[in-house]
């Protein structure tokens, strides 16, 4: 009896883990289909003389979008496993994995806007490239130390070493920070001239929608892991914020290009280069380019 009255707690928390990862999953697939219009479109787009970085822009977008979808079919897997399926460890590896990648894919598209504010100044450049790295490293600790078993008398894949997310989830949130503080930071230095312009607004915007929602998703996560009440307990704000920073991420890169559609330019402005087609960063050209559209 008193096995009972221990397990029944423990049953109501894997419920309570399944049902906020199937809402969760649900809002991933949502999402992918409501704008896989958009991404066929934008595959389709040939553009030869955009720059690099703009490339890498479209397939860091692509590649969230894809990895979200990987991650939501292992959610449904993973919340229904069966004696003789999937192999949980296996399973929770991949978990872990596009769980990382979703995560770091929506900060990098963070990251392409903040060198593009800062015009790649190298020191920027060095300093995000130092926190990736450092961020990587924890990431690739986390895959590596994870375990997971099939638990009979919960019906369910455990959860072992899910605390050691700890590292890597406060290395995330103070990349993130530091990303969001130079992107305000840079906005109102490098572009204090350019406040006019609609391209400013949504950056600002997007700026501080993306640092409640880093806030809101992964103070949780930290503050869970450090408390370390169990390893179902841990995992409860895992699936929320692989899943809305990502989405956040890619509705704002879609969001600034339709800014851009909606300005007078005809060409499609991907925001990378450090300066916009309907605008530069040069003080005295912004004022000439304000002029010209009284």
């Amino acid at each position: 009896m008193s096995d009972a009255a221990a397990l029944l707690p423990l049953l109501r928390q894997v419920t309570a883990l399944q049902d906020m990862t199937l809402i969760f999953a649900g809002m991933c697939w949502h999402e992918f289909i409501s704008n896989i219009e958009y991404d066929w479109k934008l595959l389709r787009r040939q553009e030869i003389r955009r720059p690099m970085v703009a490339h890498i822009a479209q397939w860091t977008y692509m590649l969230c979008r894809v990895i979200m979808v990987v991650y939501g079919c292992c959610i449904f897997t993973a919340a229904f496993p069966i004696p003789g399926g999937p192999d949980c460890h296996v399973l929770l590896k991949i978990l872990i994995t596009t769980n990382v990648l979703g995560i770091m894919c929506s900060s990098t598209l963070l990251s392409i806007r903040v060198g593009a504010i800062w015009k790649w100044s190298k020191r920027i450049v060095a300093l995000l490239v130092m926190l990736w790295c450092i961020i990587l490293a924890f990431a690739i600790y986390f895959v590596v130390k994870v375990q997971s078993t099939y638990e009979a008398v919960l019906r369910n894949c455990s959860l072992d070493g899910v605390h050691n997310d700890l590292y890597p989830s406060i290395a995330m949130l103070i990349c993130d920070c530091t990303l969001l503080t130079l992107l305000l930071v840079g906005l109102q230095i490098n572009w204090r001239n350019a406040r006019q312009f609609e391209m400013w607004n949504a950056l600002w915007q997007q700026g501080l929608a993306y640092l409640f929602l880093a806030t809101l998703i992964e103070v949780p996560v930290v503050t869970l892991l450090s408390l370390d009440i169990n390893p179902i307990m841990n995992s409860m704000f895992v699936s929320p914020e692989a899943i809305i920073l990502p989405i956040g991420a890619t509705r704002m890169f879609r969001s600034l290009n339709a800014a851009v559609h909606g300005s007078r330019s005809k060409r499609i402005d991907t925001f990378t280069t450090g300066a916009t087609q309907d605008m530069t960063l040069v003080p005295r050209e912004v004022e000439l380019q304000a002029l010209r559209r009284r």
